[in-house]
Formats: structure tokens, sequence, C-alpha cells
């Protein structure tokens, strides 16, 4: 019985014939079937490559933006409130209690300031006279505010006040080539820095 039934296992299979057009296609699944298991295989080898690149193209990114963005949080906040006090004492425009156009004789004015008052270099090349001065404060510290006056009529207000960090946060220092701060208040720009010690905010 089991002649019988292989030969004609043989047989049937003997009988089964492909066409050239039939062979063409067959051979064209097979080689696409094998191009797709090598381009898979690709992609996984080369997974754990890829993800660890991108994760640490992320974090990265995420750590500079910690330093630029994060980190000067409180020092713009800080710019903030003192841009505020600044404007809103600058448009009221009390009347000074000192008025000359020599900064020693302002200066011998101020006897209740633990520091004297300086022309900071960033007013040496604007053309400002010097109108006079009186007692503020900046953050509920003793200030100085000086106001000036331009070619033009335009009337500034200077602040300067002992700089410390634990109050001011931290400040641009002018000594250490840092740039000062413009922060807006009210639709003004002051402009906010630390030179020889003493924090500096004026009107723009």
């Amino acid at each position: 019985m089991k002649a019988p039934l292989k030969n004609s296992i043989q047989e049937k299979f003997s009988q089964i014939e492909l066409s050239d057009d039939k062979l063409d296609k067959l051979m064209a699944l097979q080689t696409k079937h094998l191009n797709t298991q090598e381009d898979e295989s690709a992609v996984t080898s080369y997974e754990p490559l890829i993800k660890p690149s991108i994760l640490a193209f992320a974090a990265m990114i995420l750590l500079t933006f910690s330093v630029f963005i994060f980190q000067p949080y409180q020092q713009t906040n800080m710019a903030v409130e003192i841009a505020n006090e600044v404007t809103h004492n600058h448009f009221k425009l009390k009347p000074l209690e000192v008025e000359s156009s020599v900064l020693s004789e302002v200066n011998s004015y101020f006897t209740k300031l633990d520091f004297e008052p300086i022309s900071s270099h960033l007013l040496a090349t604007q053309k400002m006279t010097l109108l006079g001065a009186r007692y503020c404060s900046l953050q509920g510290i003793t200030a100085a505010q000086i106001r000036y006056k331009s070619e033009d009529g335009k009337v500034t207000t200077f602040y300067e006040v002992p700089y410390n960090k634990d109050i001011y946060s931290d400040m641009p220092i002018i000594e250490k080539g840092d740039e000062p701060i413009v922060s807006y208040s009210k639709g003004m720009g002051v402009k906010i820095w630390v030179e020889k010690g003493i924090l500096m905010a004026m009107t723009l």
C-alpha cells in the first residue's frame, strides 16, 4: 500500500508546472521578502544606538535651557520689581531736596547715607546735566535718587544704593564685563547694573 501511495504523490507533484511568468513573480516575492527581513534586522541592530543618542541630545537641550532661562529667573523677577519702583517714583517726580549741577555738592547733602554716590562711567558718553537729588529707597533700602536732564530736555531718574546680593539677587557687574539688564515697566525701560559695589538703576 505504501509504494502505490508514494508513487501517486510523486506523480501528482511532477504534474505541477509553473509558467515562466508565474515563476518570475514567485522569485520577485521571495527577493522582496528577504530584503524586508534584512532591513528589519538593520533597524533592530541600530536601535540601541539611536535611542541613547536622542536621549543625550534631549538632555543637552534641557541643560542649556536650565542655564539660560531658569537660573536667571530670580534676577529677572527682581529687575522687574526694581523697574516698577523706579518708574513709579519717576512719574511722580517729587521735588528735589538739593539742587546742584556739581556731584560733590549733592553728596554733601547725603549725610544719612553709608556710601557716597559716584558718577557712573556709563553716563560719561551721555551729555546730561545734573539737576539735583533727594533721598529715596529701593526695595526698602535708603538710596540716593539723582536727577539728570539731557540736551533735548528729557529728565532721567538715576538711583544708587549699596549692592547687597541677598536683597537684590544676582545682578550684572560692570567690572566683570557683564552687560546691564534692561527691564520695562509702564512702557518705560530701566537699565540696572552694579558698579564699584553700588547698584544703579536709570530710566531710559
